[in-house]
């Protein structure tokens, strides 16, 4: 459960950074778009101020955004650079933490299995010591099942105990 979440939450941390890039990427078009079209509507006005002295007069389609869109937008980029620089140091603290918890589990897991060697390679211990031990920790359906065998394996030693001429 706690690496499904660990996984989920990974996850979630890179869709947000990944969400974030871009964002950050849109933005920056869109500044560099409007920088484009303040250098278009620059040389459309020397354009125009050519053309107004011959008599045209010619306007841009789109109005070009003003000084203080271009700042907003700078404004924006860098609010988007630092989340992600924050995002991505998230990222990794997270990262370090479900290596930290899987390094902890896998040392767990290891000392479970030594102990369980060591508790079934006991000398003092008999095979039917150890099962006895073990019944505890088993569950219903695994009691019922070797509870089964063993009846299955009682018959057939009396079968043939019986089926043997004295």
């Amino acid at each position: 459960l706690a690496l499904a979440y660990h996984a989920r939450r990974n996850r979630e941390e890179a869709h947000r950074a990944e969400t974030e890039f871009w964002r950050r990427c849109a933005v920056n078009l869109e500044l560099r778009l409007a920088q484009g079209a303040l250098e278009l509507q620059g040389l459309a006005d020397e354009s125009d101020a050519n053309s107004n002295a011959d008599g045209e007069g010619a306007r841009p389609e789109d109005p070009a955004p003003s000084e203080n869109e271009l700042q907003q937008l700078r404004e924006q980029v860098a609010q988007s650079e630092k989340q992600v620089a924050e995002l991505t140091a998230q990222l990794r603290q997270v990262q370090r933490r479900v290596e930290e918890g899987a390094a902890l589990s896998e040392e767990v897991r290891q000392r479970a299995c030594s102990q369980a060697l060591r508790f079934l390679t006991r000398r003092s211990s008999s095979p039917t010591q150890t099962f006895v031990a073990s019944l505890p920790r088993l569950d219903a359906q695994t009691l019922r099942w070797v509870r089964d065998r063993i009846d299955v394996h009682s018959r057939e030693r009396d079968l043939g105990i019986a089926a043997w001429p004295a």
